[in-house]
């Protein structure tokens, strides 16, 4: 008789890995991934914004406060997504969404929290620092960057990540084909004792 560690061994010595195949990102779920995944792109791709508000130059709002607000004029409007073709002169802001491309100029956003539009101005009610409330470009994952390692668990937010680098499908390990056999006559129908 052999050790129980002993048995192990043996029948991990006589397991291969299994190939790979092409998956679809919904197949791919639950799956172990069979290749390193590198981005292609930064994500961002560009400096954005981390809040609804507006994109301002920071030095243009110091000393905003309740008592004494900042006026701008407001300029324009970016959403998440958007190009950016916008940009900010003195005396200016430009209301954004969270993940609106910052516009050109702009180097500070306020939460529309701290402001009031009021026709085509906005006033300012915080001052900001430079860069508050902004997601610069390769925050989360650079171009080139190591994304997923191969052997890694295919998670949901894996998922995300590989749908955010435009991944449709990637290289996964083949799921092994398991069949159970039952023998011997301890086993009865069910609603037998």
């Amino acid at each position: 008789m052999i050790s129980l560690e002993e048995a192990q061994q043996l029948i991990l010595n006589e397991i291969t890995p299994l190939p790979s195949e092409k998956a679809g990102l919904a197949a791919a779920s639950g799956r172990v991934l069979a290749e390193d995944i590198y981005a292609g792109r930064s994500i961002p791709p560009h400096n954005n914004s981390a809040m609804d508000g507006y994109a301002v130059r920071a030095a243009e709002v110091a000393g905003a406060s309740d008592s004494q607000p900042v006026k701008l004029r407001l300029v324009g409007e970016l959403t998440a997504g958007a190009e950016v073709d916008l940009s900010i002169a003195p005396g200016e802001a430009i209301a954004v969404m969270t993940g609106a491309p910052l516009p050109d100029g702009a180097n500070a956003v306020v939460q529309q929290e701290f402001t009031q539009q009021r026709g085509s101005e906005v006033e300012f009610y915080h001052s900001p620092k430079v860069g508050e409330h902004i997601r610069k470009a390769g925050e989360d994952i650079t171009k080139g960057e190591l994304a997923l390692r191969r052997g890694s668990f295919i998670s949901p937010p894996a998922l995300g990540l590989l749908a955010a680098l435009g991944r449709a499908s990637v290289m996964v390990s083949r799921q092994p084909q398991v069949a159970i056999l039952a023998t011997g006559n301890e086993l009865v129908e069910v609603g037998q004792p």
